[in-house]
């Protein structure tokens, strides 16, 4: 029998089959890949970059060159800052005018160490962190002395902890650590997370083979684990950036869109999407590409196809991406993947999840011909009574937030504690995701 999953309140993609105890039909994953929307100016070129929202405030973290700077263009070169741009919309945005460090731009918050090459910041979720520590980041480089680590108070002005920078033992030769390294809270495991650039395999007898992601977690931000390289690479495949963040909706899911490099093809980038419950074990059900490149010859260059760290919200429905070159990609709300029945329709039972509390919400969409009938079963598969599909009203249409009911009954026979499971029968549908909530 299928071991009981405590759903609570988490919200559930349907992004893989960690929930799939039977399909029946014409039942399978289905990909869903962001469309590209409106260039915003001022956005494009940057590099490296993180997009944070606190309160009602959006920001921008990027690497920049100081105007007209001419000298060593090797990593952390002395013309590179930490620039910050600003919105109320996420769709407008605004460089402030700090005049921190009168040599860089006036919307500088670093300048002047070997750290503006990737600093990236985070919003400390963390219960136990001190207000004034509340903004933390990390960059760095193995020549700099390793990934440092930072805090601020207001995500401006920042300080560096008094503490040895994490992997500097690494080889520099291999330049680990020279990507955009990634670092959060994670709510559901209460521990921090690194991700970071590594290396696998053998080139030419040298051990600096495809660029890869290595992990490390920790309970206090101090104190690291040892790094575990992740079997997360496809044949012949480099991995630029891993970009893995709890997403906000499901955080207990961390979501990567690595950038693909293909050394052999020119350069040639792509953008990929995996997931991972764990933070170590790497699903790629759609191992492929899942932003190709285009029609744009430009988007085929070198270092041309990356998005920035983390996604926001724009609409009610709407997810938002940053490209490179400027472009906001939309995608639906909870939309990477779907559990899709075709026009022969078919049937999902989850496997035995323990009740909680809540009404079952789903985020689904049909054709005009299709629909969606959800059933709550015992553990051993048997409709409860007056709530089985047969019971079920039938939904048809185009819902982010769709409450199932039975013959006109939202409320569920269930009390905490509770082992069931649900069941859903659907023709030319798309389930995006589910809670009880």
């Amino acid at each position: 029998m299928d071991s009981i999953y405590d759903l609570g309140n988490r919200r559930e993609l349907m992004i893989d089959d960690f929930l799939t105890s039977s399909t029946d039909g014409d039942v399978a994953f289905c990909c869903h890949a962001p469309t590209a929307k409106e260039c915003i100016p001022e956005l494009r070129g940057l590099y490296y970059v993180t997009i944070l929202k606190m309160d009602d405030i959006f920001r921008i973290y990027y690497r920049g060159i100081v105007e007209g700077y001419d000298g060593p263009g090797n990593d952390g070169n002395p013309g590179e800052f930490t620039g910050l741009l600003e919105s109320s919309d996420g769709l407008n945005w605004k460089k402030p005018a700090l005049n921190i460090f009168p040599q860089a731009a006036p919307n500088a918050i670093i300048f002047g160490t070997v750290e503006t090459h990737n600093f990236v910041p985070f919003i400390d979720r963390n219960p136990k962190c001190p207000h004034d520590e509340r903004y933390k980041a990390v960059a760095g480089l193995c020549t700099g002395g390793g990934l440092h680590r930072f805090h601020s108070a207001d995500g401006i002005h920042w300080n560096k902890y008094d503490l040895p920078g994490l992997f500097s033992s690494l080889p520099p030769s291999h330049k680990t650590l020279d990507s955009q390294n990634v670092c959060f809270w994670s709510e559901s495991q209460q521990r921090y997370f690194v991700y970071f650039r590594h290396y696998i395999g053998e080139k030419n007898g040298m051990q600096n083979g495809l660029r890869s992601i290595a992990m490390s977690s920790s309970p206090d931000f101090i104190r690291w684990s040892e790094p575990v390289k992740l079997d997360i690479n496809l044949a012949d495949e480099h991995l630029y950036v891993s970009l893995f963040a709890p997403y906000y909706r499901a955080p207990h899911i961390f979501i990567g869109t690595p950038t693909r490099f293909f050394e052999n093809r020119g350069g040639a980038t792509d953008i990929a999407l995996c997931h991972t419950r764990d933070g170590i074990n790497i699903c790629r059900p759609f191992p492929g590409a899942w932003i190709l490149p285009g029609r744009d010859k430009s988007h085929w260059q070198n270092r041309s196809n990356y998005l920035a760290y983390n996604c926001w919200q724009t609409a009610e429905d709407e997810l938002s991406f940053l490209h490179k070159s400027g472009t906001r990609y939309a995608l639906r709300l909870d939309g990477f993947s779907s559990l899709r029945a075709g026009y022969k329709g078919g049937k999902w039972i989850s496997r035995p999840m323990r009740y909680r509390s809540g009404t079952l919400e789903c985020n689904a969409a049909t054709s005009a011909g299709g629909f969606l009938k959800a059933g709550i079963m015992d553990a051993d598969e048997k409709f409860l009574p007056g709530f089985s599909i047969y019971d079920s009203d039938m939904f048809f249409g185009d819902e982010t937030v769709m409450t199932p009911s039975w013959n006109g009954q939202k409320a569920l026979p269930l009390k905490d504690g509770d082992v069931f499971r649900l069941c859903f029968e659907f023709k030319e549908c798309d389930i995006y995701s589910f809670c009880l909530q």
